[in-house]
């Protein structure tokens, strides 16, 4: 969230995005291990793909919100 906000990307995670990641990203015999790639590939590029759309369509301040639809998570721009 610090990265994009530096970026003057607004980013708004949803809890229950958190939930899935903590539920997710645990393994038994690996511990957090896999965290990191789960939030890479399911959070840090979606976020970049919809920061790149965005900034097509406006030229301010991007506001993107990252919420669990149907089991996945989904990251969607925000029109303020």
């Amino acid at each position: 969230v610090r990265r994009c906000s530096r970026r003057g990307i607004n980013l708004v995670v949803d809890p229950g995005v958190l939930a899935l990641v903590s539920a997710q990203g645990f393994d038994q015999i690996y511990g957090a291990r896999s965290i990191k790639r789960l939030v890479r590939d399911q959070i840090a590029t979606p976020v970049a793909k919809a920061a790149l759309a965005a900034r097509g369509s406006s030229g301010g301040a991007i506001h993107l919100v990252a919420r669990v639809h149907l089991g996945d998570i989904l990251v969607t721009h925000e029109r303020s």
